[in-house]
């Protein structure tokens, strides 16, 4: 049996946190709460098998999440670097162009 070591109380207990922990919508968490009492260990052993797995994907899910916004982050601080001297230039010209039409237009 899973967590042998532990009283059934103590499992209950674990069950508990892991259901609290879980993305599962409130009226399926209800479900689980509303028949606990109905469950033999051997069912409450497997339902914190089963959480701790979930939990375990949720958190690597939440990893590569991080992971991959971290990239991102990178890929886009990078490229404002290589394209700054490009816009930089865009505007530079466009200023120019717009105080030489000034210039030429209070001449005239």
């Amino acid at each position: 049996m899973y967590m042998s070591s532990l009283t059934i109380t103590e499992k209950m207990e674990k069950l508990g946190k892991l259901l609290a922990e879980s993305p599962l919508p409130d009226e399926v968490k209800k479900v689980f709460v509303d028949n606990a009492s109905t469950y033999t260990e051997g069912a409450v052993d497997l339902l914190i098998e089963t959480f701790e797995k979930e939990r375990a994907e949720v958190v690597a899910i939440a990893e590569a999440i991080a992971k991959r916004d971290l990239e991102r982050q990178e890929e886009l601080h990078a490229f404002e670097i290589e394209t700054r001297p490009i816009v930089q230039k865009a505007i530079d010209e466009t200023v120019t162009k717009i105080l030489r039409e000034s210039i030429q237009k209070s001449v005239v």
